[in-house]
C-alpha cells in the first residue's frame, strides 16, 4: 500500500493519494468475464461525483450502471466490450453502447491475481471533455449463470457515499441467506463539510433484500436503523448493486443519485 506523506505537509499540490502495489504476472494478458466499479467525477463543468459499475466479457457483452451525484442515473445497461493485450503492463478496455454517459475507454493494468486497476482515459481526448474515473475489475470466476446460492454467508463490507451534506462512510457486516434476504450490522460516520464535523452512528440494524441475476449482477437494498441513543445516519435506505465476482466476494456500487458509492463485500472467516 503506497499514500503521498509529503503534498499534504507542503499544501503544494494540494492532494493527497493513497492506493496499491500488486505484482504483474510475467506475461500480463486481459481475458475472460470481470466484474468492476470505478469511481471519479462527471464531465465538465458540472464536475459533480460519479460511480460505475457492471459486468463484461472481453469480446462479448456485459452490463453497465453509472451513477453521477444528484443526477440521471444509467443502470442495467447492455454494453459491448473489446479488451487489447497488453503492451509494457498496459491494455486498453473499449466499451461500446454506453449511451449517453460518456463512458467508452479504460487503461487495464493486470494484477498477479488476476485483477485490473482500470484508470479512464475519456477526458480530455482531442479538445473534448468526458467523465474521469478510477476502480478495480476482478474476474469472475463463477460459470454463468449465476445463482442466489453464489451469495451466501456473513460478508464484511466496506463503503464511502458522496451525500449532500458531505461523506458518509459504512463498514459492517451483512448477512445473506442465499436466497432473497439481507441482515446485518454496521458503524456509519457521516462527515459533514460545514462544520466540519464527523457524527458517527454504532451498530446500527440492517435489513433488507436481494435478487438473482444470471451475469452477477446482484440488485439488493436494506434499511439502516440506528440503535438506541445513537444518531440517525443522514443515508438511511440503500439500494445499490453487487456485482459477483466469486463464492467469497462481490463489488458493491450504491446506485442512489444522492448516495453514489463503490465499495467490496468479502466473506469473514468461520467463527467471526
Amino acid at each position: 500500500m503506497v499514500t503521498d506523506w509529503r503534498d499534504s505537509f507542503s499544501g503544494s499540490p494540494s492532494v493527497i493519494v493513497i492506493g496499491y502495489l500488486t505484482a504483474q504476472p510475467s506475461s500480463p494478458a486481459i481475458t475472460g468475464r470481470f466484474a468492476f466499479t470505478s469511481s471519479g467525477q462527471t464531465a465538465s463543468p458540472s464536475l459533480a461525483a460519479q460511480v460505475a459499475g457492471g459486468v463484461f466479457a472481453c469480446g462479448s457483452s456485459g452490463i453497465l450502471d453509472v451513477i453521477p451525484f444528484l443526477g440521471t442515473p444509467v443502470t442495467d445497461q447492455a454494453i459491448t466490450a473489446t479488451c487489447t493485450a497488453p503492451a509494457n503492463g498496459r491494455g486498453v478496455l473499449t466499451i461500446s453502447g454506453a449511451g449517453t454517459t460518456g463512458i467508452s475507454r479504460f487503461a487495464a493494468y493486470p494484477t498477479l491475481d488476476q485483477g485490473l486497476y482500470v484508470i479512464e482515459l475519456d477526458g480530455g481526448a482531442a479538445g473534448t471533455s468526458g467523465p474521469s474515473g478510477a476502480g478495480v475489475a476482478l474476474q469472475q470466476t463463477l460459470p454463468v449463470p449465476i445463482s442466489a446460492s453464489a451469495f451466501s454467508g456473513n460478508y464484511g463490507s466496506n463503503f464511502l457515499m458522496s451525500t449532500p451534506l458531505g461523506i458518509e462512510g459504512f463498514a459492517g457486516q451483512i448477512i445473506s441467506d442465499g436466497s432473497s434476504m439481507l441482515s446485518g450490522t454496521a458503524d456509519i460516520n457521516t462527515f459533514v463539510t460545514s462544520p466540519p464535523l464527523g457524527t458517527p452512528s454504532i451498530n446500527t440494524t440492517l435489513i433488507g433484500s436481494f435478487s438473482a441475476s444470471d451475469n452477477g449482477r446482484f440488485p439488493l437494498s436494506f434499511m439502516i436503523t440506528a440503535a438506541a441513543g445513537q444518531p440517525t445516519p443522514e443515508i438511511h435506505r440503500v439500494h445499490g448493486a453487487c456485482y459477483v465476482v466469486d463464492a467469497k466476494a462481490c463489488l458493491f456500487l450504491d446506485t442512489d443519485t444522492p448516495a453514489p458509492a463503490t465499495g467490496i463485500l468479502q466473506l469473514q472467516q468461520a467463527g467471526l
